[in-house]
C-alpha cells in the first residue's frame, strides 16, 4: 500500500507532502520486519529513519552468505549513513531460522 502511495505521489494522483508526512510515522518497513540488504546480509528493521524512510535502522543477524551470527556478534547498521547499502526486498517473518522475536533488539 505504502509502495501504491509512493507511485501515486509521483504521477500527481496524492499530494507528496501528505506521502511524506505518513511515511514518516509509519515506515516502508516496520519495526520488526526482516530485510535483505544490497549485499545480501539479513538484518531486522529495529527503528525508522525520520527523514529517510527507506533506510531504516537494521540489526545484522546474517552475514551475506546467509550464516547466522553469534547473538554477540549480532550489531546495527544505520542505512541512512552508508550511501551504497539498501533494503533490496523485505521478507517473510519466518524466512530465517533459529531467530527468536527479539533476536536484533
Amino acid at each position: 500500500a505504502m509502495e501504491r502511495l509512493i507511485k501515486m505521489s509521483r504521477t500527481g494522483l496524492v499530494a507528496g507532502d501528505y506521502v511524506k508526512g505518513f511515511l514518516e510515522y509509519a515506515s516502508l518497513f516496520p519495526v520488526g520486519s526482516l530485510v535483505e540488504l544490497s549485499d545480501h546480509r539479513i538484518g531486522k528493521v529495529v527503528h525508522a529513519n525520520k527523514g529517510s524512510y527507506a533506510k531504516p535502522v537494521i540489526s545484522i543477524l546474517t552475514d551475506s552468505q546467509g550464516t547466522l551470527l553469534d547473538r554477540g556478534k549480532i550489531y546495527q547498521e544505520d542505512l541512512s549513513r552508508v550511501a551504497d547499502l539498501r533494503v533490496q526486498r523485505a521478507l517473510p517473518i519466518d524466512a530465517l531460522k533459529g531467530i527468536a522475536i527479539m533476536d536484533g533488539f
